[in-house]
């Protein structure tokens, strides 16, 4: 029996996957990097002088923030749904 899917299109998956999981590494190093003491000695940092602010500093974690949440938001609306990523319902 087949599940419904062409043959040799599993990389679509795979690649969408991997895709998901770098946006979400990258949306968690938004959120979380900029209140290290790291943040002050990047390579932006003398470029631009508000850089410590509380505020850039909020910026960068809300687009982290945000970058999640669009990442997970197709997972959780499944999950809600009782539908598996790849169900056709």
């Amino acid at each position: 029996m087949t599940s419904g899917r062409r043959p040799g299109r599993w990389w679509r998956g795979a690649f969408a996957l991997i895709y998901k999981i770098a946006a979400f590494l990258a949306g968690a190093l938004l959120l979380v990097y900029p209140w290290l003491e790291r943040w002050e000695r990047n390579y932006f940092a003398p470029l631009v002088p508000y850089w410590s602010d509380t505020n850039a500093r909020g910026v960068v974690s809300g687009l982290g923030l945000a970058t999640i949440v669009l990442v997970l938001a197709p997972a959780l609306r499944w999950r809600r749904r009782g539908l598996a990523p790849g169900s056709l319902q």
